[in-house]
């Protein structure tokens, strides 16, 4: 099962999935994330909370690299922590 919540945290933008992220679930995170990053400022911070993710393949892997890679070119400060903040 996949969950995600996003929330606003002293002015970042926090990305929450839990869950497993595998090929069954890779399309909802790939269009969460990308509805995220697609609400995103030039200049903002976007977080993804991965502590919350029991277990991700290397295609959930590839969306966080995607990601990355999208926030750059906004302009988009981008973390990935995987403990509580």
């Amino acid at each position: 099962m996949f969950e995600w919540h996003l929330e606003d945290r002293d002015g970042a933008a926090v990305a929450a999935p839990k869950g497993a992220i595998d090929h069954n679930t890779a399309d909802d995170f790939q269009t969460a994330v990308g509805a995220a990053l697609g609400g995103a400022a030039e200049g903002s911070r976007m977080v993804f909370d991965l502590s919350g993710v029991e277990y991700m393949s290397s295609v959930g892997l590839r969306v966080l690299m995607r990601a990355s890679k999208e926030a750059r070119t906004a302009k988009v400060r981008s973390e990935e922590h995987t403990s509580e903040l």
